[in-house]
């Protein structure tokens, strides 16, 4: 019988869960996890069970002793449940339970029990889930269990006595274990925007399937487990769950979008085209890699080619001036713009003062430089130094002409002339005297 119904709940799972028409994201092993707590009361349907207090044993319609009310028969059930939703509509999980014995006992907590427990979301079955949860939803809920009483230390009017007071209808064996039978409802409300907690109400028949009574009391010779409404509890609790974050960023199962067969075959359309202009921009690539290469060869070839003195026709390259007492002879070397380095076109002027400074040891040379109007003012007065500065250094460190007959000074802008770029010059003028 057990088999029998354990292989049912089974069935009836994977049914369910086939059922489930559309894809959903987050299916992952680690998705979809809940925990929950939950609390509330358990009470007999017939009387079972006992209270030494009362100094009488009640086992349901087999004697009257002492016979309590189903809410005096009540006490307090608490537990956790750990659930992994495998669908929108099926799920399972894994229950464990504890009983306070609220009425004078032995203990304080007299019962403990492990469920399995299938359960089916009625709401997502019948009405279709749309991706995301609603706020209320109703599930079924039917599982299998094992429970176990716990013994007291010290020793209780159980055995010979229990047997004598029911005619020898009950035995009491050491095995306080028995099996269970769960079914139930589920209320649940999903309180938070996210859906990330439910609140639940619970209400439950829980069936002795071995017809235990109390610390492995049972009838004589049990015919297997049986569903009867002698052997039952009446059980409403209220649960809070957390369901975890999935790997969709969400709570819960999202919906996939489906396509139809018309927007595939539009996105293969694009995908081709965008392949073709991919194909296209490749050998325009190829192209351009091709000119780059010219490019660099055209370059390394003009880095390499040995530089070409160009002498620009420029006014006042030399001018010689006679007196009674000396000579003088007036030379301009050129400069571009903002720069302060000779160029290679104007090495020649710089070398034909050094000429004919080392024929005329006794001749000196002034080097005046100068900047155009053009700029900033402060700019222009350190470019005229910087230029002057120049020539001295290159007829100190390429011609050896000493310092000391070379004086070169900055003298700021000139105007001698109305073209700008004349203006930009170290004017040396070398000094003979007779």
């Amino acid at each position: 019988m057990k088999k029998t119904i354990l292989l049912a709940v089974l069935a009836f799972a994977a049914l369910t869960a086939s059922a489930q028409s559309k894809p959903f994201s987050s299916n992952g092993f680690f998705d979809n996890w809940s925990i929950g707590l939950n609390a509330g009361a358990v009470s007999a349907t017939h009387n079972l069970g006992f209270s030494p207090a009362y100094g009488a044993y009640q086992f349901g319609d087999r004697t009257v002793t002492d016979s309590r009310s189903f809410w005096q028969r009540a006490r307090v059930v608490a537990g956790l449940e750990l659930t992994k939703q495998w669908t929108p509509i099926f799920a399972t999980a894994l229950q464990g339970w504890a009983d306070v014995n609220t009425t004078p006992s032995h203990t304080f907590i007299d019962r403990w029990g492990v469920n399995y427990l299938n359960k089916f979301n009625l709401s997502n079955l019948f009405f279709d889930y749309k991706g995301k949860p609603r706020f209320f939803e109703l599930q079924a809920i039917a599982g299998i269990g094992v429970a176990s009483h716990i013994k007291p230390e010290y020793a209780t009017p159980f055995g010979s006595n229990v047997v004598n007071q029911n005619g020898g209808n009950l035995s009491s064996d050491d095995n306080d274990l028995y099996f269970t039978a769960r079914f139930g409802l589920s209320f649940d409300f999903n309180i938070d925007k996210a859906r990330a907690w439910t609140i639940s109400l619970k209400p439950s028949i829980i069936y002795n399937l071995d017809q235990e009574l109390f610390q492995g009391i049972r009838p004589v010779n049990p015919k297997g487990a049986r569903f009867n409404i002698n052997d039952s509890e009446i059980e409403l609790v209220a649960g809070l769950t957390y369901h975890f974050l999935n790997s969709n960023g969400e709570h819960y199962f999202t919906a996939v979008r489906e396509y139809d067969q018309a927007e595939i075959d539009e996105l293969n359309n694009r995908i081709n085209a965008l392949r073709g202009q991919l194909e296209g921009k490749d050998a325009q690539i190829a192209a351009l890699n091709d000119q780059l290469q010219a490019l660099r060869a055209q370059l390394s070839e003009c880095m390499n080619r040995p530089p070409r003195i160009e002498y620009v026709d420029r006014p006042v390259t030399q001018t010689v001036t006679t007196t009674n007492r000396s000579q003088s002879l007036v030379n301009n070397v050129h400069f571009r713009v903002g720069k302060s380095t000779i160029d290679a076109s104007q090495v020649p002027n710089v070398e034909r003062v050094a000429i004919y400074l080392k024929k005329h040891p006794e001749a000196t040379v002034s080097v005046l430089g100068y900047a155009s109007k053009d700029g900033d003012q402060a700019l222009n007065e350190r470019l005229a130094e910087a230029r002057a500065q120049a020539v001295k250094s290159m007829l100190i460190s390429k011609y050896g002409i000493a310092a000391s007959r070379i004086n070169a000074k900055g003298c700021g802008i000139s105007e001698a002339y109305d073209e700008l770029e004349w203006n930009r010059v170290s004017e040396c003028t070398i000094v003979t005297e007779e």
